[in-house]
């Protein structure tokens, strides 16, 4: 049980990086001198994210699946180090 709990722990940083680098991503782009982007990959027809830059206004948006990924993929790799490092 405590393997579950850490992998949640991880699963939920995972989720924090995720929104961190969506949310800060507009203002990095920006900064670069970039002043027309529009950005909304999908996985099976629902939305990662979305980010649009027009001039000076941007706009970000994590989306539902993209924290959910997010979710799996931090605590589907804390079981991979822990069942790697156990034997």
């Amino acid at each position: 049980m405590p393997v579950l709990w850490k992998s949640l722990k991880l699963g939920i940083s995972f989720v924090f990086i995720y929104v961190l680098i969506v949310f800060s991503a507009p203002f990095i782009i920006r900064l670069m001198g970039t002043t027309s982007v529009s950005s909304s990959p999908t996985m099976f027809q629902f939305s990662l994210y979305s980010i649009n830059i027009r001039g000076n206004t941007f706009e970000s948006e994590a989306t539902i699946m993209g924290l959910f990924i997010s979710l799996i993929l931090g605590t589907v790799i804390y079981y991979i180090f822990h069942s790697l490092n156990k034997g």
